[in-house]
């Protein structure tokens, strides 16, 4: 049963943005998935969004420089971002980043934390 809430995948790897796709269904949410960050600003241009959850490292357009662009984005100004990265912890310097992303979490990640922290964030 969808809430009304939809979330948008974001991963080149075909494994995983449908691993993610199952974890994910466990919040009631409607799953849409992009292959790049180009597909999942055109998605974001077309319907409401209201978390996201993408790679950090793709081909093209990384996960951070998807999250730049979204930010520019009136509507999604505020978006919550979960970032995942298989390099493990990603250092984030930058302070504009800290800001940017909403969570950053390490792959392989655990189903249970990740889709407790997107219905947190969900409810924020």
């Amino acid at each position: 049963m969808a809430n009304g809430k939809t979330l948008l995948v974001v991963d080149d790897d075909p494994g995983a943005r449908r691993l993610l796709q199952f974890v994910l269904a466990k919040t009631g949410c409607d799953i849409l998935t992009a292959a790049n960050s180009v597909e999942a600003l055109g998605i974001a241009e077309k319907q409401p969004i209201h978390l996201i959850v993408t790679d950090f490292m793709m081909k093209g357009m990384d996960g951070f420089e998807l999250t730049r662009a979204l930010r520019k984005m009136p509507a999604y100004s505020q978006l919550p971002i979960v970032m995942l990265s298989a390099r493990g912890q990603i250092e984030v310097d930058d302070a504009e980043w800290n800001n940017e992303i909403t969570f950053m979490m390490a792959k392989p990640f655990s189903p249970i934390e990740l889709t407790s922290r997107i219905q947190l964030l969900l409810k924020l």
